[in-house]
This record gives structure tokens, C-alpha cells and sequence, in this order.
């Protein structure tokens, strides 16, 4: 077994060798002949970064727990269909996308998450990290997957486009729009104070 996927079983919490794309295109071919050991060893690769991409979707952790193993199932099942156009990354963020569309109510994921009950008093100022995941709280669903999908996993705007199935053209304004009101929204979090004088 691939020393990156033993850590990963171990509880280290990050992949210290991980796979190139051609190793886990490996994984697929195996797992589309039903060899275990490849969705398993897929399952512990992939797992935590599929829920860390729907949890910017939804907060419900049932229904992220689903979702993850409804994609799971999904390649297990249809291994034989990659064909390799994209990374496999991209394949698996595409089916989970997909399922959560179905899954999460439209309104969900075009609207932010609910504000928070805290008060004034109780939030003060905030910087740095808490800052930014305040601000991220204030976007729509589809705006936290677009940041989540090009600054954390690190997937180009064509990339994107073929998990969320907009052209690249689309990815780039949309993704324009989420930075513009996170920015907006990260100066309100920092600056409450300010932004009530504003208003």
C-alpha cells in the first residue's frame, strides 16, 4: 500500500506522498475490474477533501455524510465509464457537486448561510481567520464552493467549469463576484464598527 495512504490510515491529518494523477487513474482502472483494496485505498485519498468541498455547501453533516457516500458509490459503480479527459480530482468533485445539487434545496445553495444569533458586544472585532470564515459564512452556497474549488483545491477556472458544468467563461465572473464580496464582507467582519457607521 502507498505509504501516503497508510499515514492517512493512521490518522495523520495530511498526505505526506501523495498520489500523482497517474496513480490514481490506476486506482479507477482497478476499481472498475472490483478491486477493493483501490476504492478502499481511493475512499481514504479522497474522502476528507470531498467533505471539506460539500461542507461548503451545506452545513448539515448528515447530508454531507451522504453525499460522500453516495459518490463513493457512484464510482465504484461506474468506474468504467472515466474515459481520463479530466484529472480524477475533477471527476469525483464533479459527481459530488452534482448529488449535492440534487440534494440541497436551490434556495440553499444561490442564498448565504443564516447570519449568526451573537451580538455586538459578543463579536467585537475579529481578524484574521475567524474574520475570513465569518465572511465566508455571508456568501451564497455556489460562491463558497467557487473560493473553496480554485483557492483550496487549487482547480483552474476550465477545471471548475467541468465539475459545476458552466463554461470557463462563467467560472471567471462568478468567481470575480465571489472575491468582490468576500473582500466586502471580510472588511465588514474586521471593521463591524465602520461598516455601522456606513449603514
Amino acid at each position: 500500500m502507498n505509504s501516503a495512504l497508510r499515514c492517512e490510515r493512521d490518522s495523520v491529518t495530511s498526505l505526506v506522498d501523495p498520489l500523482t494523477d497517474g496513480d490514481e487513474r490506476d486506482l479507477i482502472w482497478r476499481i472498475a475490474a472490483r478491486d477493493l483494496d483501490a476504492m478502499r485505498d481511493l475512499y481514504f485519498l479522497y474522502h476528507r477533501r470531498l467533505a471539506r468541498f460539500l461542507a461548503s455547501i451545506t452545513t448539515r453533516r448528515e447530508l454531507l455524510d451522504e453525499i460522500v457516500n453516495e459518490t463513493f458509490v457512484i464510482v465504484w459503480r461506474r468506474a468504467a465509464e472515466f474515459r481520463g479527459d479530466s484529472r480524477v480530482s475533477t471527476w469525483l468533485m464533479e459527481i459530488a457537486w452534482r448529488h449535492a445539487l440534487a440534494r440541497i434545496p436551490r434556495e440553499q445553495h444561490l442564498t448565504a448561510s443564516p447570519a449568526s444569533s451573537k451580538t455586538e458586544a459578543e463579536v467585537g472585532e475579529v481578524s484574521g481567520r475567524d474574520a475570513l470564515e465569518r465572511a465566508l459564512s455571508t456568501l451564497s452556497a455556489e460562491h463558497r464552493a467557487l473560493i473553496e474549488l480554485a483557492y483550496v483545491g487549487g482547480y483552474s477556472c476550465e477545471e471548475i467549469g467541468v465539475i459545476m458544468k458552466y463554461p470557463a467563461s462563467t467560472v471567471q465572473t462568478r468567481l470575480f463576484h465571489a472575491r468582490c464580496r468576500l473582500r466586502m464582507a471580510r472588511e465588514a467582519a474586521v471593521e463591524p464598527s465602520a461598516m455601522c457607521a456606513q449603514n
